[in-house]
């Protein structure tokens, strides 16, 4: 990932913890361990907000604790979730979530980026952008001259 690609990366992790923390507040939190990783979550959410990085280290760690606090709030909501305690909405808001991190997770772990090539439906198509907000891949298919926009999950590495 180049370095723009991350600075992006970790804005739309920020979103999504935003997100996750508005689902909370909408919610009584009880059990002794979820208070303390709610509580972790906002003083994450709002150093992120109040203070830009000093160096590279700095914003590295900024990314690891929001993402912490992702997998914190996602696991509070889930236990919320098996409670029946969420919304119908809520709950679609949720799983929503659950699958925009993984398919995040995927783009990182897989280090697509532009320019790469990739096999997906059967085809070798190139990777020619990335959206942050939905993290899909544009792909286009010089064969046929097709470009379409697909998750990252869908795709593997051309050999």
């Amino acid at each position: 990932m180049t370095e723009k690609d991350k600075k992006l990366y970790s804005l739309k992790y920020f979103h999504i913890l935003e997100t996750l923390l508005r689902i909370c507040d909408r919610y009584e939190i009880s059990e002794q361990d979820h208070i303390l990783d709610y509580g972790k979550s906002v003083l994450v959410y709002d150093n992120f907000k109040r203070a830009k990085p000093i160096d590279q280290e700095h914003r590295e760690l900024r990314t690891i604790q929001v993402a912490k606090s992702v997998l914190s709030l996602i696991n509070i909501l889930n236990d919320l979730k098996r409670g029946e305690v969420l919304s119908e909405y809520d709950i679609i808001e949720l799983d929503d979530i659950v699958n925009l991190v993984s398919e995040g997770e995927h783009l990182k772990n897989e280090h697509i980026k532009k320019g790469n090539l990739v096999l997906c439906d059967g085809y070798i198509n190139q990777i020619s952008d990335i959206d942050y907000d939905d993290f899909k891949v544009k792909l286009v298919n010089f064969e046929s001259d097709v470009w379409f926009w697909e998750n990252p999950s869908l795709c593997k590495k051309a050999q």
